[in-house]
C-alpha cells in the first residue's frame, strides 16, 4: 500500500498519519478526486506503532465524520463510565453503547487503505527533515529522509499533523500545541478488576493530582491503565510514580503485558492562534486540539482534519482565491465546533484540577444514593460543583 516510487511536485503534502492527517487526506480526495494530487506522509506506518493513548471515541461522532466504521476497527463497545471518589465510591453513568475502544493498529491501518483508495499516494517510513518558507513560484520544498535516501519533494499547500511543537515547519504565527503540555503514563496489564462495557475514571491527590487515573477496557482481559496529572504537579509527582502507585494500590493483581510504562506528551491548552498561514495549515495535536479536561483528542484531530480538507478544496476548486479567507474559514468552522468550548474548559480546569478529595468525596456519596437511570453527566457535575460553595465563582468562565 505504502509506496517510496512518488512523484516531484503535489498538490498538497500531509505530514503525519495520525488521525489528523489521515482524515485530512481522505477528506480532501473524496471533495475533489483526481483534480488534487494529495502525499500522505509518516515516520513509521501508523498500524505498526500506534499513538499511545486509551482509545476511546465517541461511537456517534466517529459515524458521523466517518460514515462507515468497520467493525474490525473496535476492539470493544462501551456503555458508560465509572467515577470512583477518593475513598473508593462508585458512581455509575449509563448510556448503552454510546462509545467504541478502537484497535488503533487497524483503525490507522483502515482509513490508510481507503486514503489509497481514494488516489492519494502513501510514503511511509519517510521523514520530514524540513519543509521550507514558500519560494517564488509559491511552493514549499519538503525534505525527506527515505530509507533510500534524501528526497526533496514540492507542494503547493502542506498540512503539519505532526504533533506538539513546531515540527519541521518554521511559521511562528500557528498553533503548536505547545500549550500546557502534560505527560501521561499507561501500561497494559491483565489481572485489573474492571467491567468491560464500562470505562472507570479515577479522581483525587493522591493518584492523580490535577488530572485522573483510568482503567480501559480492551477485550475483557487486557485493560489499558493509565494516570495524567496536572502540569503544575508534574514535577513533585511524575506521572509514571503516579501509575506505580495506582497499580499497587488499587489493582495489586495487575500483571504487565506491555514493555513497562509508555507515555506521551498531550497539549492541553487551546490557543486562539491561526490554523493556516502562506499555504500551510496544521491540524490534531500539532494544533492543540485536545479537550482539556477530558484529555481526548482523537476526534477532536479527525474534526480538525476534515476542516482543514475543506479549506483546501475551496482553494484547489476556484471557490476560493484568497488563502487567508480559507484560513479564517477553517478556524472559525473550529472554533464554533470545538475551540471555543476548549478555551472555556482550560479557563476551569484550574478549578477542576483543584477540587478537595473531600468534595469529590461527598458529591459521590450523594449520586451513589440515586437510581442509576438518574445518574446524569449533568447531575455528576452538578453534585460534584455544589458539593463546595467555593467552586461555583471559580467556575464562571463556563458561563462566559
Amino acid at each position: 500500500m505504502a509506496k517510496t516510487q512518488i512523484n516531484d511536485f503535489y498538490d498538497v503534502a500531509v505530514c503525519g498519519a495520525g488521525p489528523a492527517g489521515l482524515t485530512a487526506a481522505l477528506r480532501l480526495r473524496g471533495l475533489l478526486g483526481d483534480r488534487a494530487s494529495v502525499l500522505l506522509l509518516d515516520r513509521r506506518s501508523p498500524w505498526r506503532e500506534p499513538v499511545a493513548c486509551a482509545e476511546a471515541v465517541h461511537a456517534l461522532t466517529l459515524r458521523h465524520l466517518l460514515g462507515d466504521v468497520d467493525p474490525a476497527w473496535i476492539r470493544t463497545v462501551v456503555d458508560g463510565v465509572d467515577f470512583f471518589s477518593p475513598d473508593g465510591t462508585k458512581v455509575r453513568f449509563t448510556r448503552r453503547g454510546s462509545g467504541y475502544i478502537l484497535d488503533r493498529a487497524r483503525f490507522h491501518r483502515g482509513l490508510a487503505e481507503r486514503c489509497a483508495e481514494a488516489g492519494a499516494d502513501l510514503c511511509f517510513e519517510a521523514r520530514v527533515v524540513s519543509v521550507s518558507a514558500p519560494g517564488t513560484d509559491g511552493r514549499r520544498r519538503l525534505e525527506l529522509q527515505l530509507p533510500e535516501g534524501l528526497r526533496t519533494v514540492e507542494a503547493r499547500y502542506v498540512v503539519d499533523t505532526t504533533g506538539p511543537g513546531r515540527g519541521p515547519c518554521s511559521e511562528s504565527g500557528l498553533a503548536t500545541g505547545a500549550a500546557d503540555l502534560e505527560t501521561a503514563a499507561f501500561a497494559l496489564a491483565t489481572g485489573v478488576d474492571h467491567d468491560p462495557r464500562y470505562i472507570q475514571l479515577h479522581y483525587g491527590s493522591r493518584y492523580a493530582p490535577g488530572g485522573y487515573a483510568w482503567v480501559f477496557p480492551r477485550d475483557g482481559r487486557v485493560a489499558n491503565v493509565g494516570v495524567v496529572v496536572g502540569r503544575e504537579w508534574t514535577a513533585r509527582r511524575p506521572s509514571r510514580d503516579c501509575l506505580a502507585l495506582f497499580l499497587k494500590e488499587r489493582c495489586p493483581e495487575a500483571e504487565l503485558v506491555s514493555r513497562g510504562f509508555l507515555g506521551g506528551p498531550i497539549p492541553c491548552g487551546q490557543e486562539r492562534l491561526p490554523l493556516g498561514e502562506n499555504g500551510l495549515f496544521r491540524a490534531g495535536d500539532a494544533a492543540g486540539m485536545v479537550n482539556p479536561l477530558s484529555r481526548g483528542g482523537i476526534l477532536e484531530a479527525m474534526k480538525g482534519g476534515t476542516y482543514v480538507a475543506e479549506a483546501l478544496a475551496s482553494l484547489l476548486s476556484g471557490r476560493e482565491s484568497d488563502f487567508d479567507r480559507a484560513a479564517k474559514a477553517c478556524f472559525d468552522a473550529w472554533w464554533a465546533d470545538k475551540g471555543r468550548g476548549h478555551e472555556q474548559l482550560m479557563r476551569a480546569k484550574p478549578a477542576f484540577g483543584s477540587i478537595p478529595d473531600r468534595v469529590f468525596d461527598r458529591a459521590a456519596h450523594a449520586l451513589a444514593r440515586l437510581p442509576e437511570e438518574k445518574c446524569t453527566l449533568f447531575r455528576i457535575f452538578r453534585e460534584t460543583l455544589f458539593a463546595s460553595p467555593s467552586l461555583v465563582w471559580r467556575m464562571r468562565s463556563l458561563l462566559r
